[in-house]
C-alpha cells in the first residue's frame, strides 16, 4: 500500500475541522430552530386519521395519537378548547382535525394542538382490528 493510498483511506477531514469553522448548536438551539421552521412553514393544518391511545387527564386536557396505516402524530386537546360532543371522542374514530403544528421543546417532539374536530365515523383501522 502506498503512502498516498493509506493517507486518503484514513482521511477524516471533516471530523477534525477546527471548532471555529463549524456551526455547532446545543440541543435546545436545534430544537428551537426546528420549532420555528415548522411553525412558520406549516402552522395551522387540517389532518385526517384515526384516534388512538386517547387519554383524558384529570386536568381536563386530552392526549391522543392520530394515525393512518403507516404513521402517527401526537395530538393535544386542551381543556379550554371548545369542540362539539367531546365525550364522543374515542379510540378508533375517524376524524378530520384542525390545529396548530408545534414542537414540544422539552422532548423535541412535534405535535398537533387541536382546535376543532369533525367526526367521520368508525375508522377502517378500527374495523380491521375488530375483525381479528
Amino acid at each position: 500500500m502506498t503512502s498516498s493510498t493509506s493517507q486518503s483511506q484514513w482521511d477524516f477531514g471533516e471530523l477534525f475541522r477546527p471548532d471555529e469553522t463549524r456551526n455547532v448548536l446545543t440541543v435546545s438551539e436545534l430544537t428551537t430552530s426546528i420549532k420555528q421552521t415548522l411553525e412558520e412553514n406549516l402552522g395551522n393544518v387540517w389532518v385526517t386519521g384515526e384516534i388512538s391511545n386517547f387519554r383524558q387527564q384529570p386536568s381536563g386536557h386530552a392526549y391522543f395519537s392520530l394515525k393512518d396505516q403507516s404513521t402517527q402524530v401526537a395530538c393535544v386537546l386542551f381543556r379550554g378548547t371548545r369542540v362539539g360532543q367531546r365525550e364522543l371522542i374515542n379510540d378508533g374514530q375517524k376524524v378530520v382535525l384542525e390545529g396548530e403544528l408545534t414542537v414540544y421543546e422539552p422532548r423535541g417532539q412535534y405535535q398537533l394542538i387541536v382546535r376543532s374536530i369533525e367526526s367521520q365515523g368508525v375508522g377502517a383501522l378500527q374495523i380491521q382490528f375488530e375483525k381479528l
